[in-house]
């Protein structure tokens, strides 16, 4: 009997370690479709930037690991000198929205791009880059 109840626990156990191997390879599989997504955006903009005939142009695609989960990075190409370049994902504690039945929003979606570049005179620029949906928000109720 007590050989039978060890052959049980050792199952469950068992079972449940491979339910747990099983969810690691689904969110690996799951994060190389998206850096493969990723790679392949950004070397599109590369090869349109390329087509435009355009000369010394950078390309800057930061990723999206400050918010964005399981979406694609916003992107910027430009000739302009870059001094300063960051992906802004969180709110102005004085700027965060509060949503019914959901609580307080603090974060974008996706991150902003903020580029700080420098024009051929010397004067900056402040360039924002958003992605704005073209679906209602998610936390909008039907």
């Amino acid at each position: 009997m007590v050989s039978l109840v060890l052959l049980v626990v050792v199952t469950l156990i068992a079972l449940g370690s491979m339910r747990g191997v099983v969810m690691q390879a689904r969110m690996s599989g799951a994060s190389h479709d998206r850096s493969l997504s990723f790679q392949a955006a950004e070397a599109a903009l590369r090869e349109a930037v390329a087509r435009s005939g355009l000369r010394q142009v950078q390309v800057m695609a930061p990723g999206a690991e400050q918010g964005a989960q399981g979406t694609p990075p916003v992107a910027l190409a430009t000739r302009l000198a870059v001094e300063q370049l960051e992906s802004v994902a969180d709110f102005d504690p004085s700027d965060r929205v509060p949503v019914p039945d959901l609580g307080l929003a603090t974060r974008f979606e996706r991150p902003v791009l903020h580029a700080r570049l420098r024009l051929k005179h010397g004067q900056p620029l402040h360039v924002l880059v958003a992605h704005l949906k073209s679906k209602r928000p998610k936390f909008l109720q039907d």
